[in-house]
């Protein structure tokens, strides 16, 4: 859980919250070809809250097809991840996602 610690730069004292957690989860969710409407697509990932922190990235043989068609994560709740692209992929792609808890 977070830690509160006091720093001091130049004199001046602050107050510190780590809200960085230490625990994680890596989960890959693919993105399917037939899964795109209007520029969109949700995927069921149970261990994600609403609140999680995330870190998503293409696994690294879908890199130059992921950021060609401009996908974003563009919203998150209880056990789901909504994608969004500019353009729709003509293949399933897969991506790496990181779950601070």
């Amino acid at each position: 859980m977070a830690d509160i610690q006091t720093v001091t730069v130049n004199g001046v004292t602050y107050n510190v919250k780590d809200t960085v957690s230490t625990t994680k989860t890596r989960k890959i969710v693919t993105l399917t070809v037939n899964g795109w409407s209007n520029h969109s697509q949700t995927v069921n990932l149970p261990e994600v809250t609403a609140d999680n922190d995330l870190f998503i990235a293409p696994v690294e043989d879908s890199a130059i097809d992921y950021y060609d068609a401009d996908i974003r994560a563009s919203a998150q709740a209880a056990g789901r991840l909504t994608f969004r692209c500019k353009t729709v992929p003509t293949a399933s792609l897969m991506v790496n996602v990181v779950i601070f808890d």
